[in-house]
């Protein structure tokens, strides 16, 4: 049985989350804008806000990166990422169903950001 689990993210987990971030939606950004590691490396420093995320983890390894605000009178899902290694496994349908759950019994909303 798979065990989805989340830990909050550190300073530590930066080049984690800079790669996974590379991996997951880096081929879009590059279609769009052009992918430079100096240029991404340089915004995720800068807008990388440690507070609202958190790490996948999945059976004890680290999987991605999910943005979740609680605000008021709604939820936000600003971001979830998932290695590749990792998808199509239901993991992130998993997150999102228990975020509606919560939201639903909450009687809130669920807004999200997508690219």
């Amino acid at each position: 049985m798979t065990t989805i689990g989340f830990r909050q993210a550190t300073k530590a987990d930066f080049e984690f989350i800079f790669d996974l971030h590379k991996q997951t939606l880096g081929p879009y950004v590059d279609l769009v804008w052009g992918w430079d590691d100096e240029v991404q490396r340089a915004y995720l420093e800068r807008t990388l806000d440690l507070d609202s995320t958190e790490i996948i983890v999945v059976d004890g390894a680290d999987v991605g990166r999910l943005n979740i605000e609680h605000r008021d009178g709604e939820l936000f899902l600003g971001l979830i990422e998932i290695t590749p290694d990792h998808q199509g496994r239901g993991i992130g349908a998993h997150i999102v169903q228990a975020l509606l759950d919560t939201a639903f019994a909450d009687a809130k909303p669920v807004r999200l950001n997508v690219l």
